[in-house]
């Protein structure tokens, strides 16, 4: 399909327009107003399970690729500390958010006190 350069200044505008409203299903004059604004349930869950699982498996490998004295590169140290800070972050984001730990902190060895919860 073609369109004109006309069309498609007046297509930018009209969706600027909608942003600029804080386009949302219920403002979004193009779906109706009862319209789903998702179709179907995402599987967000089975997929970070699956990522999980292959995390744990690569992490149980290198763990023993790994020697206690072994000397890793700089750059291969700041991505596992890196991997673990994000993990962790999770982890502790959703045990705030389930209800399963205070903001005061997990009571794990590994954390302080005045670790933050996004």
């Amino acid at each position: 399909m073609k369109i004109t350069k006309q069309q498609l200044i007046e297509l930018i505008q009209e969706e600027m327009s909608l942003v600029k409203l804080g386009d949302t299903p219920q403002k979004n004059p193009i779906m109706g107003q009862n319209e789903p604004y998702f179709d179907h349930p995402d599987d967000e869950g089975s997929m970070a399970k699956k990522q999980l699982q292959q995390l744990s498996d690569y992490s149980n490998e290198l763990f023993g690729m790994l020697n206690d004295n072994e000397q890793l590169e700089s750059w291969v140290q700041s991505k596992i500390t890196k991997a673990v800070d994000y993990i962790s972050t999770v982890k502790h984001h959703l045990e705030y958010e389930m209800g399963e730990q205070t903001p005061e902190g997990c009571g794990c060895s590994g954390c302080s006190s005045d670790e933050s919860y996004e």
